[in-house]
């Protein structure tokens, strides 16, 4: 459903639509955890020097406590850190002192190898996740708590918005309502299909055939992944997917013919 963009929008817009700092450093970031994604990366950790030709290491301070100390010295703007698939990695564990220090804005924490963390009111921390992820449900309370949840729901609107110029956009939008409807009935609305897979660039909404590669290439990977094992139900979908691309440009049809009667 475009969780990344969005957040991504919603970043650029609280730094002002400028990505830059007045001393050139970025206002707003973007990390994306991972399950090798640690505390050392995103906080502070021992790094090699790369820059000697002897083992030295040094102390690195990781994004987070980067971008706190840029936000520390702007109190009138805000800065925000983006962190995408957040739940992909190891939270608890990656955030560490950050737990506190989210909840207790403006008081230090201590930092394992040395110095402070203060995490400033004016930084914003924006997560993404995808909710039919089954590692959603490893994310724990105290950090649920710590944030508020806003579902990025699929949109036909959306399709429509950013397609409308293309010969099928309103058979798209309408064949993502219909196919998610017997979708969310079959299975639940966490597994309904996103708008995106309707706006990607390489596959322009030009005739009906664009429906059949979209099946093919996006759809029919996903429902595998849904209904493995199932064939059943995947030929039931697939006899969906073809009814609601029919009914879709039925309608498509019904609709033009008005409009062209009406003129």
């Amino acid at each position: 459903t475009g969780k990344t963009h969005v957040a991504r929008q919603i970043a650029a817009a609280l730094c002002g639509d400028a990505p830059e700092s007045d001393d050139d450093e970025p206002r707003w970031r973007i990390v994306q955890f991972h399950p090798s994604y640690a505390y050392e990366d995103f906080i502070q950790g021992m790094k090699p020097d790369l820059e000697k030709t002897e083992l030295r290491y040094v102390l690195r301070d990781g994004p987070f406590v980067e971008l706190c100390a840029q936000a520390e010295k702007e109190p009138d703007a805000f800065f925000v850190l983006v962190i995408d698939e957040i739940n992909r990695g190891d939270p608890a564990r990656i955030f560490g002192e950050l737990m506190y220090a989210l909840e207790y804005r403006g008081e230090s924490v201590g930092l394992p190898l040395g110095g402070q963390l203060s995490v400033p009111p004016n930084l914003v921390v924006i997560g993404t996740m995808n909710s039919v992820d089954r590692s959603v449900a490893l994310v724990d309370y105290a950090l649920r708590r710590r944030f508020g949840f806003m579902r990025v729901a699929p949109s036909s609107e959306v399709v429509l918005s950013v397609r409308g110029a293309q010969p099928m956009a309103a058979p798209a939008a309408a064949l993502l309502d219909r196919f998610n409807a017997w979708l969310c009935e079959r299975l639940d609305q966490e597994h309904a299909l996103g708008h995106s897979y309707f706006l990607n660039p390489a596959l322009p909404l030009d005739d009906a055939t664009v429906f059949e590669r979209i099946w093919r290439l996006d759809v029919l990977p996903l429902l595998e992944e849904y209904f493995f094992g199932d064939s059943h139900s995947l030929d039931e979908a697939a006899k969906r997917w073809r009814a609601a691309v029919s009914e879709a440009l039925a309608e498509a049809d019904e609709v033009s013919a008005e409009e062209q009667e009406g003129e």
